[in-house]
């Protein structure tokens, strides 16, 4: 009834393997760093990248709307058959719209109608004055006088 030991998890201890110790290398650690790097400034770029276009939206959709108050105060002005001077002008650029008027013409079409073509600016740098870097593309507008009879 001897009873023979079975040694299930064998070992050999008589070799001895030089860095096989157990952790990672530096090299592995710092390609892990790089790789993560290069993942994280991705992502801050395409994070950035959405901010830019919302603030260009906003942007754009502000433009439309004080554009459209700048054509409905032209029209009330010529249809009550007043033109507008300088004054009128330095008084809307005086306000706090980012799109300021640096010039305007009108020309009669007839004694009743009017053309109206603006230069406008979005004055993106805050100084007040007109960079054709600035300028933004505007139709010309036609107005009518109220006809009386």
């Amino acid at each position: 009834m001897f009873r023979k030991k079975i040694n299930l998890f064998p070992v050999n201890r008589t070799k001895v393997f030089i860095g096989t110790s157990t952790g990672f290398t530096l090299i592995e650690a710092l390609i892990v760093i790089l790789l993560l790097g290069i993942a994280s400034a991705g992502m801050f770029q395409m994070l950035d990248l959405s901010r830019t276009r919302y603030d260009s939206t906003v942007s754009r959709q502000w433009q439309t709307i004080e554009i459209a108050q700048l054509y409905r105060k032209f029209r009330s002005l010529i249809s009550s058959g007043k033109l507008p001077d300088s004054g009128f002008i330095e008084n809307l650029n005086s306000n706090n719209l980012k799109v300021k008027i640096a010039s305007f013409t009108i020309k009669n079409f007839d004694d009743s109608s009017f053309f109206v073509k603006l230069i406008i600016f979005d004055d993106k740098n805050k100084d007040g004055k007109f960079q054709e870097s600035e300028k933004l593309d505007l139709p010309i507008w036609f107005f009518r006088n109220k006809c009386e009879k």
